[in-house]
């Protein structure tokens, strides 16, 4: 594109601040429009995140108890072949 910047990208920042610097005041102007957007969570939002959080554990725990039984299932399977 001739004869300037392309609208379409971002404005770098002025003043030589550092990145981090950059970051930090991008995230203190984020945090009022996220709360703006998204309100304090009512006690029920919080009990279903509990909900939600106590199942994922429980999910896990039974993947990691799969994930250790199929290299045991497949050991024993080659000593029998063997």
């Amino acid at each position: 594109m001739r004869g300037g910047r392309d609208p379409r990208q971002r404005p770098r920042p002025q003043g030589g601040g550092t990145r981090k610097r950059t970051l930090k005041k991008l995230d203190a102007a984020l945090d009022p429009l996220a709360l703006k957007k998204n309100p304090t969570p009512t006690a029920a939002d919080i009990k279903m995140l509990f909900v939600l959080v106590k199942g994922l554990a429980r999910r896990e725990q039974e993947l990691n108890g799969e994930l250790d039984r199929v290299p045991q299932t497949l050991t024993g399977r080659i000593r029998q072949l063997a």
